[in-house]
Order: C-alpha cells, then sequence, then structure tokens
C-alpha cells in the first residue's frame, strides 16, 4: 500500500532515532520515542473507526505531535489526509470538504481520543481512487480555498532534495513559523522528521509576537529559518529594537513574497554569517526556482532575482508582452516539478491550471502559476507581478504589489493592502487599506503625497481606509482582497 510505505519511511527514522528531541514546543520537549507512542495508540484508534477503506478524511491544522502522529497513521490504514486551517468558517470548510470527498472530518476530544466530528461524505467519496496522500488548501485571497492534491512520489521527492539542498541531517534544527496545512511546512516539519532532525515549532496564536519569536530563535539556535517577510521584520523590528543577531543561522530561505531593499539589509543583519536563497514556488508545485547568495551580496542587489529552476524542474514563459533588449522571454511563468500536485479537487480547475506542453519532445504536465517574469539572458528569472494583480489605470500598467510595497515602505505604516475597484471613468481604481502604527497622524492626503514621491502617478491609490487596525487576512495570512473590496464597494466608508 502506497501510503504505508510513506508512514513506514517515517517510522523507521524514528525508531533509529528514537531517544532524540524531535520537537520543541511551548509546552516541552517532544522525543522520537514520544511520537511513536502517540502514533502506535492512534493506529489502533483509526483501526476501530468506521471509515470505508482509502477514503479521505480532513483535520485541523493543529500544530502540535498529536496531529502528526494521527496523520501518519490515518497513511498507515491507507487515509489520504487533508489539512485545513483551524480559522476556515465552517461554510467555507463545508465547500472545501464536498470538492476533495471527504468522507469524514476527525478531531481529538480532551482525552486524545479520535472522535468523528463531522460525517461529511463528499461527493465521490465511495469511489476516491486518486493516489494523492496529503491535500493542502491556497490561500483563498479570492474566494473559496482549493483543495490541493499531493501523491506519495511528490512528498518523496521534495524531502529527498530538500535534505540535499538544505543540508538538514539528525544534527540539524529547523525553526518552524508556518502553519501545518501550508506547504512551507514540508521544509519545516515533514522534512527534519524524515532524518531525526529537530523542529522548533512556533506557536502560530503568538506568530505576531516578535519578542516571543525572538526568544525562540536565541534559545534552541536553529540552523535553518524560512518564512515570509512578515516572519523576518517580526525578528527585526521586536521591542523597537533592530539590535538581534543569530549568527548561528546557516540557512535563510526567503519566500512568499517580494522582499525590499530594506528587508533584505535586515535580514543581512541579523543572519550575518546564513546563506540566503530566495525560493520561488507554489503550495501547488512546491519550490521550483532559487536563488542563492550571501549576506554581502543580498544587500547590494538593486532587484533580487527569484532564481533559475532547480534540477529536473521544467519551466516555459509564455509570452504576454514584447520582451526588452536583454530579455529571452517576458510573461507567465508554467513550471513542472518533481513535486507538483496531481491538481484540485475541483476538476474544472484543474483543468483550468494544469496543462499539457511539450519541450524538447517530451509531453509533460505544466501548472499555470499566474505569476508574470522575465528571464533574462544569463537565466535568471525575475518576478514582475500576478497576472491577476496587473490592472490598467486609465489605460497605464500598474502592478498592485508596488503599490503596496511602496505605502508600506513608510516608516508610520505597519502594513497595506491595495484592491483594485471597476471605475466607469478610468476603467479602474485603486484602493489601499493601511494599518497604521499606533498613535500615528497619517491621513490619506499625508500618503498620497507619499506616494508621489514613489510610484506613477497613475499608480497612487484613490481611496484609503487608515487605521492601527490589523488587515483582514485569509487563513494562510494573505490580505484577503474580496472582504477588502466589499468594504469599499458595500460600506461606501471610503474616503477619497
Amino acid at each position: 500500500m502506497v501510503y504505508e510505505t510513506l508512514s513506514q519511511g517515517f517510522l523507521e527514522q524514528f525508531e533509529k532515532t528514537k531517544d532524540k528531541i524531535a520537537l520543541f514546543t511551548d509546552h516541552g520537549d517532544v522525543r522520537y520515542l514520544d511520537l511513536l507512542e502517540i502514533y502506535r495508540g492512534f493506529c489502533h484508534q483509526v483501526e476501530d473507526l468506521p471509515l470505508p477503506s482509502g477514503s479521505r478524511v480532513a483535520l485541523y491544522a493543529e500544530k502540535n505531535a498529536q496531529t502528526i502522529a494521527l496523520i501518519l497513521a490515518l497513511w498507515h490504514h491507507g487515509h489520504p489526509v487533508m489539512v485545513v486551517p483551524t480559522a476556515l468558517g465552517d461554510k467555507a470548510c463545508d465547500k472545501v470538504f464536498e470538492d476533495a470527498a471527504i468522507f469524514a472530518q476527525l478531531g481529538l476530544n480532551t482525552n486524545g481520543t479520535i472522535e468523528i466530528l463531522k460525517e461529511v461524505r463528499g461527493k465521490g467519496f465511495t469511489k476516491c481512487t486518486s493516489s494523492c496522500a496529503l491535500i493542502l488548501t491556497t490561500s483563498g485571497s479570492t474566494g473559496v480555498p482549493k483543495g490541493v492534491m499531493l501523491p506519495v512520489r511528490a512528498l518523496t521527492n521534495f524531502f529527498n532534495w530538500a535534505r540535499q539542498q538544505f543540508s538538514v541531517t539528525a544534527d540539524t534544527t529547523v525553526f518552524s513559523y508556518a502553519p501545518l496545512n501550508f506547504d512551507l511546512a514540508l521544509l519545516e516539519i515533514w522534512t527534519p522528521l524524515s532524518v531525526g532532525a529537530r523542529s522548533v515549532l512556533a506557536d502560530p496564536v503568538k506568530g505576531a509576537d516578535g519578542a516571543y519569536l525572538r526568544s525562540l530563535v536565541s534559545t534552541y539556535q536553529p540552523d535553518l529559518i524560512e518564512g515570509v517577510p512578515l516572519l523576518y521584520r517580526l525578528l527585526a523590528e521586536a521591542d523597537g529594537s533592530s539590535a538581534f543577531k543569530a549568527p548561528f543561522v546557516k540557512n535563510v530561505i526567503m519566500t512568499g513574497e517580494k522582499f525590499s531593499k530594506e528587508q533584505r539589509h535586515q535580514l543581512a543583519h541579523m543572519f550575518p554569517e546564513a546563506i540566503f536563497r530566495n525560493v520561488y514556488g507554489a503550495t501547488e508545485t512546491n519550490n521550483s526556482l532559487v536563488f542563492s547568495c550571501n549576506a554581502e551580496e543580498l544587500t547590494d542587489l538593486e532587484v533580487m532575482p527569484v532564481g533559475m529552476p532547480l534540477p529536473n524542474v521544467k519551466v516555459l514563459v509564455e509570452p504576454t508582452d514584447e520582451p526588452e533588449a536583454d530579455d529571452v522571454a517576458r510573461g507567465e511563468l508554467l513550471v513542472s516539478t518533481p513535486f507538483q500536485a496531481t491538481g484540485y479537487t475541483d476538476p474544472v480547475k484543474t483543468e483550468d491550471a494544469f496543462i499539457t506542453r511539450t519541450v524538447e519532445g517530451v509531453a509533460s504536465t505544466f501548472y499555470k502559476t499566474g505569476d508574470l517574469v522575465n528571464m533574462k539572458q544569463n537565466g535568471l528569472i525575475y518576478l514582475e507581478g500576478r497576472s491577476d494583480f496587473i490592472v490598467k489605470v486609465r489605460g497605464v500598467r500598474t502592478n498592485i504589489v508596488d503599490v503596496e510595497i511602496a505605502l508600506a515602505s513608510h516608516p508610520d505604516v505597519e502594513a497595506a493592502a491595495v484592491i483594485p475597484l471597476p471605475d466607469t471613468a478610468a476603467g479602474t481604481k485603486l484602493a489601499a487599506v493601511v494599518q497604521v502604527s499606533p498613535g500615528a497622524k497619517l491621513n490619506s492626503l499625508s500618503l498620497r503625497s507619499f506616494c508621489a514621491d514613489h510610484i506613477p502617478r497613475s499608480a497612487i491609490p484613490s481611496f484609503y481606509k487608515i487605521s492601527s487596525d490589523p488587515i483582514a487576512r485569509t487563513s494562510t495570512g494573505k490580505p484577503d482582497r474580496k472582504s477588502l473590496a466589499g468594504f469599499f464597494l458595500e460600506t461606501g466608508e471610503a474616503t477619497s
């Protein structure tokens, strides 16, 4: 059984390193022996559950030893597992479960006993034969999250690549900031477990507490840290101090979003001895491109590339614009990776996003990333933005991510999200939701003036919502553009 083979690989490693610590948590250290004992107890319970053979089950992504052991026990008994964000609402869960052909949602009661929280019996659950082992969810920033099906082959290929790429051995400690339902957890939790290494599990509830995160890094001295700009900003600016340094960190992985030059200077200051890797990927493909440099090179770059294809990764750039003089190609990025999903749980969405292309006489399945890039003569690829983030304002092509970066560079701005709104005259107008520092005196006029010094006039937002409240985000931490747009379109509270 293919799932049993996957779980067995982990368990054999657990036996070899059973006296070592596997997880550092706020509630105490967890040894590999502890994981084995929890796993064995769950195996007996799963065997007694009224689950059809091979049926898919769903779990909330509680980031702890119990959830990890339960996933392994479910794999052992041949059940693909969907992990969903704990913050995902009931209606969204119902839709996601239905599309994913989930038979039941499981959970643990206070005694650690597995319970069937909801018998879903999603469409087609009785004839579900897909080889997927793990189903992750996308951010849902433009609607209901999509279920992404990862087969055993993709997972094992990723673990093998990550161990080699980042020198993850039994002596390595990895910092884990991302929730368990993020694709980043494959590197931060599952890869270390596959080789007998250690993961430091940051509590997602305390994920915005920079002092807490600094304390974890200082205490456990991880060799590898992976994160989006938010994590590194929290580490750099905790308690209003920029004195934090972690020279023991060997690998710093930058992912998720563009890093400004200021953010890259912060990284070089915090991790002076590290190798920095800008890693590009998506939940659907996992890592696809990488660019590596040292601290000095990181700060010297005016614009950082997303890198070059990893071994055995195929890349196509489908033209949408005329290439500039030093470009080989300019357009939407298509990738095919050894870590790739078989598709979405919704077949219609799979057909739209996963397409067949022939390269050098070999047909392969490529994922349409929706990201606009340019490829240079030296093979480096630079990200320009998302195809759905490129809009025309009064006929001028505008990247809303560039506008967000400009707003966020204001010293009194904590975060910013920009939303395109339909307009009969301009075609599109931009609205900005801006989270300011407590006590800041910013208004729409001062922000417009600031933007005028950093971006073209056509890109300056027309409407602003300014508050010290955090920006609404999806379960995966991205701005919830759908609800933010609703604020401007429905409440009429925008100020021009």
